[in-house]
């Protein structure tokens, strides 16, 4: 687990992985973002969603919107390095209530 985050319904949320902080061997870089996910994922309106995913050669970005107050969610990311090495990081995130 990467850390933990706390964000509104309302809020626009932008997840950063940084792979360059222990993760990435040097001279290792990202080659393809294999994608972002949200656990658990609810069939229900207003749920956690990712509406945008990008990556460069040692970080990758995801937008967040919604999300049910008070429910708290797993976001997970995986990548693919030149190594052929598959990493995956995950950030617990909580909905405030207010």
């Amino acid at each position: 687990m990467s850390g933990y985050a706390l964000k509104s319904t309302a809020q626009v949320a932008t997840c950063l992985m940084d792979w360059q902080n222990g993760y990435l061997a040097p001279g290792e870089r990202i080659t393809a973002d294999l994608g972002w996910s949200v656990q658990p994922c609810h069939e229900g309106r207003g749920d956690l969603e990712i509406v945008e995913q990008r990556h460069d050669l040692f970080r990758s970005w995801a937008k967040l919107v919604g999300g049910v107050r008070g429910r708290v969610y797993i976001v997970s990311n995986r990548v693919r390095t030149n190594d052929d090495r598959v990493l995956r990081r995950a950030i617990v995130m909580r909905i405030a209530l207010g």
